[in-house]
């Protein structure tokens, strides 16, 4: 049975730091990555074939085999507005697709996938029950010479250092038969490739603003030049760690009072983005006390 974990008392101490941060940060994560795993099905090898994986929560990852070479399947989730990442090789494996549900995806080698649930693009978890279904749209139809590339997209506007983000295509035509390229530019004008980024998205970490396209061509036809996209850098003073409840120990922080600030809260309050009930609450939008010592 699944359990609420309640606060790390290690938490209190990092709690307080956050409270006097006056700089807003930059909460947007990449493509998410959790090992918290959950469910494993089989979704069948004929067009329309499908399985559920019922009580998922936000923040945890399916397993699902059977996934055919060269095919399109659709994931959806029975909450509106839950959020998507497929993986392949393992549930921190290469991204093969991400989005809102419902997400529709291509498979370009069989095996098992990995399809990480969470409430939002900045992989939000919830810990409430969800239905996920995938079902096997049947194959990719072939490619078209010559294709689209579309508009370049990124998990985040502005990344921060040693922060994972993973870029994508808008716009883009699909099909069997398309082969990518990622490319790099510190300048929007003399480009790079990118070794090893070869699939639809691409996940990277950066140390300074930088500009990505993705060159796709279908079989070998005419190459298509995406729409550039600039991730700029945060300085690290904007940037938090994750953090969330790993322990199972019966220890909450209710309350921090420190100089003129006064707040009091519960298992059951929650703060601001990217909050979550009964497990870790954000206040860090609280304005921050004068601790000025006096004369």
């Amino acid at each position: 049975m699944k359990k609420h974990y309640p606060w790390n008392p290690l938490h209190m101490l990092w709690m307080i730091s956050l409270l006097l941060w006056t700089t807003s940060a930059n909460l947007s994560l990449a493509q998410c990555t959790f090992t918290s795993t959950y469910g494993t099905r089989t979704v069948g090898p004929n067009v329309n074939d499908f399985a559920t994986i019922p009580d998922s929560w936000a923040g945890e990852v399916s397993t699902w085999d059977g996934i055919q070479a060269a095919h399109t399947y659709a994931t959806t989730s029975s909450v509106s507005t839950d959020y998507f990442t497929v993986r392949s090789g393992s549930n921190t494996g290469p991204v093969v697709a991400n989005g809102v549900q419902p997400l529709v995806w291509s498979s370009s080698l069989a095996g098992t996938y990995y399809i990480v649930l969470n409430t939002n693009a900045a992989c939000g978890t919830e810990n409430i029950d969800r239905a996920i279904t995938t079902t096997n749209n049947g194959p990719s139809a072939a490619c078209a010479n010559p294709t689209a590339a579309g508009t370049t997209t990124s998990s985040t506007n502005n990344a921060c250092p040693n922060q994972s983000f993973t870029l994508g295509l808008t716009g883009n035509s699909t099909g069997s038969g398309i082969t990518y390229q990622w490319q790099s530019s510190p300048d929007n004008v003399t480009y790079s490739p990118i070794a090893g980024a070869i699939s639809q998205s691409y996940s990277t970490t950066q140390t300074a603003p930088t500009y990505y396209r993705c060159v796709a061509t279908c079989a070998a036809g005419t190459p298509s030049t995406s729409v550039a996209k600039l991730v700029g850098q945060n300085s690290f003073i904007n940037c938090y760690c994750t953090s969330n409840a790993t322990s199972a120990l019966d220890t909450d922080l209710g309350g921090v009072h420190i100089g003129t600030l006064s707040n009091v809260s519960t298992c059951s309050t929650t703060g601001g983005a990217g909050s979550t009930p009964q497990q870790y609450s954000d206040y860090t939008a609280l304005p921050a006390p004068n601790l000025a010592r006096s004369a």
